[in-house]
């Protein structure tokens, strides 16, 4: 094999490593209904603070928990969809660190609970989930951004990095919901629906 022909051969093969790591995530429509879902429970849970509407336990579980079984729903939908479809190892890998993040956030939540029951001031530990929750998106962003090459959506990880510390001076404000709320739909309904749309075309 002549120096030419093997030269030939690598660049063939780096192309192709390109390319798979060029090819569009898979994942949007988990972020874009993820976004509006949960800013819809924000905002909602808002509303009770505000007694705009019943301001009881239960009112605030069906927001959450109501809005958890939906997205659950969609996403076990969506999962078997992109079963059916091949996609690079790549891809693959950005939906691995987005599971990663999906069983982080179940993880963080349920710690932040029983830290909460076991505190003297359980209110102050629920402060710290919108911004907890908007930090472990960054960094499925910021994995995805590395595997797919795809620059902007490093903007879009610095954009959870930056705002969650900035939510967290609205700690024990009710106007943290509703930057929470605008936060999903901006750092993540938004950059699903692009995604999906880079899928589609």
């Amino acid at each position: 094999m002549s120096n030419s022909q093997l030269q030939s051969d690598i660049d063939y093969i780096k192309s192709l490593a390109e390319a798979g790591g060029a090819s569009p995530l898979r994942n949007g429509s988990n972020l874009l209904w993820a976004g509006i879902i949960y800013a819809v429970a924000a905002v909602g849970q808002y509303a009770i603070v505000k007694g705009w509407l019943p301001q009881t336990v239960w009112m605030s579980l069906s927001l959450w928990f109501g809005g958890s079984v939906i997205f659950g729903i969609i996403a076990t939908l969506s999962g078997m969809a992109r079963r059916k479809r091949i996609g690079s190892s790549a891809v693959k890998a950005a939906e691995t660190a987005w599971d990663g993040v999906g069983l982080g956030l179940m993880a963080f939540l349920l710690t932040a609970y029983v830290v909460a029951t076991h505190s003297s001031d359980p209110a102050s530990i629920t402060f710290l989930l919108a911004p907890g929750v908007l930090l472990l998106y960054g960094v499925g962003w910021w994995v995805s951004a590395k595997m797919s090459k795809q620059t902007w959506l490093k903007f879009v990880a610095f954009g959870c990095f930056i705002g969650s510390p900035l939510m967290g001076l609205l700690a024990g404000r009710p106007e943290q919901l509703l930057v929470y709320a605008v936060c999903l739909i901006v750092l993540a309904a938004v950059p699903g629906a692009i995604l999906m749309r880079a899928e589609k075309a």
